[in-house]
């Protein structure tokens, strides 16, 4: 086991000031470079390598082969390989100031103009590092370093994945910050998009410590398309993330001073890299083309109401003029020969009617007329004059139809009977047989 690193100890060339870190498998000390007094930062296994896992020395080996390559002003850049006490380490670049995890544990939110410049020079990082193939796969506030003049800089790629090299981690075991890893990362499939996941998380957690009346509703879609469960769901890319992120600055007229990196459009990824300009600039410049076609909207749609209106007004005056089907106008009136007046036509239906059956109860006698209807018993249509239609004939049902269109005519039942004037009280006798006579004369001589 090899021995602590102290404060004030030296070896190959740096001298420990003081431990600013340490993990599960490394320490990171601040350590002054003795020939150019330059203050960098060490990251040094804790194991020696004889008696370390080969796993994390692997791993090891290949963080320092990755930040070796990586030269992105966003990136922590690597220094020089170093060994003592058989323990390997890294010296890097120190950065002066806080993690990003430091910055969210104070109850003050951070403004929309930080947010949206740390999430933009974080996705310029990624989209450097996924042009050369490599995969962060461990994204989280803890490894997004903020210095003091508000640089930000993405370190720790110690479990990074570079694409076209075999992998060191088995299918169906994570590695990784579960809050912040990808659906997919969890089951050992990582891809540059897993990246994009972690930063949507890391938005949405910048935005968390702002009430939410005053978290813009366009940043919250942009985090929630970031943190889709499928993949394919997500931005495409880091570029596109940070386009996104640049229209909402521009909406929200926060100027950001960060453009976005990328490499070369030919693919040439050893070409000098081109910074886009600002996000203000870009798309201020295109403001009033914008307007203009707005104007032309607005113009069209007023065409298109105008239009709609002449049209009804026309064909309104056109149903006004013209006469409509079965309607004659009253110059038609005079010239169309005279009709005959329409015919009345009664169908009666005669029921079979139940004797009569007398009742004689201790005050009053009376009699009651049971009538049963049993169907009917003859259907014919007789045609009579409108004034010798009487009201008393059973279940009459009188129809106005035109000369020679049976069938087609208004409904109409006939008015009930007026009531009978007062006549003197007669024998009991006289009077049923002048009801009965007048009730049932009509049958009289049938059988």
């Amino acid at each position: 086991m090899a021995a602590e690193l102290k404060p004030g100890e030296s070896f190959e060339g740096y001298q420990i000031i003081e431990l600013i870190g340490e993990g599960a498998q490394a320490q990171v000390f601040k350590v002054k470079n003795v020939s150019t007094h330059r203050i960098e930062a060490m990251k040094i296994l804790r194991s020696p390598l004889a008696e370390a896992d080969p796993d994390t020395i692997s791993r090891f080996q290949r963080e320092i082969r990755i930040c070796q390559n990586l030269n992105d002003p966003h990136i922590v850049g690597a220094r020089a390989e170093v060994r003592h006490g058989g323990r390997l380490g890294l010296v890097m670049e120190f950065v002066d100031g806080k993690t990003l995890e430091e910055m969210l544990k104070n109850d003050r939110p951070l403004p929309l103009k930080q947010v949206i410049e740390i999430s933009m020079q974080v996705l310029s990082a990624l989209g450097y590092a996924h042009a050369k193939g490599v995969v962060h796969r461990d994204l989280k506030p803890a490894n997004i370093l903020v210095s003091l003049n508000g640089s930000v800089k993405v370190a720790d790629f110690g479990i990074s994945l570079q694409m076209h090299e075999a992998r060191l981690t088995r299918l169906g075991v994570f590695l990784g910050t579960l809050s912040y890893a990808a659906p997919e990362q969890r089951y050992g499939e990582a891809e540059p998009r897993s990246d994009l996941f972690a930063v949507g998380k890391v938005l949405s957690e910048m935005l968390k410590a702002r009430p939410d009346p005053e978290i813009p509703p366009e940043l919250k879609k942009l985090a929630a398309r970031a943190t889709e469960y499928e993949a394919d769901g997500r931005f495409e890319s880091a570029l596109e993330f940070a386009k996104k992120l640049a229209e909402v600055a521009n909406l929200l007229d926060l100027s950001t001073g960060d453009g976005l990196e990328q490499p070369d459009g030919n693919g040439d990824l050893n070409a000098p890299r081109t910074t886009a300009p600002p996000p203000s600039s870009r798309f201020k410049a295109g403001s009033s083309r914008s307007s203009g076609v707005h104007a032309l909207r607005i113009f069209l749609a007023l065409g298109a109401c105008g239009l709609w209106f002449l049209a009804n007004a026309v064909t309104k005056s056109h149903l006004a003029t013209t006469p409509k089907a079965g309607v004659a106008t009253p110059a038609a009136a005079q010239a169309m020969p005279a009709q005959p007046a329409p015919r009345i036509v009664a169908n009666v239906i005669k029921p079979q009617l139940a004797p009569v059956r007398m009742t004689r109860t201790r005050q009053k006698q009376s009699v009651t007329n049971v009538r049963r209807f049993e169907g009917p018993r003859t259907l014919a249509e007789v045609e009579v004059p409108l004034s010798k239609l009487l009201p008393t004939p059973p279940l009459l049902q009188a129809e106005t139809v035109p000369t020679g269109a049976f069938g087609e005519g208004l409904l109409t039942r006939s008015a009930p009977p007026a009531p009978r004037p007062y006549r003197a009280r007669a024998s009991l006798w006289r009077r049923l047989g002048k009801r009965f006579e007048r009730r049932h004369g009509h049958l009289r001589g049938r059988n």
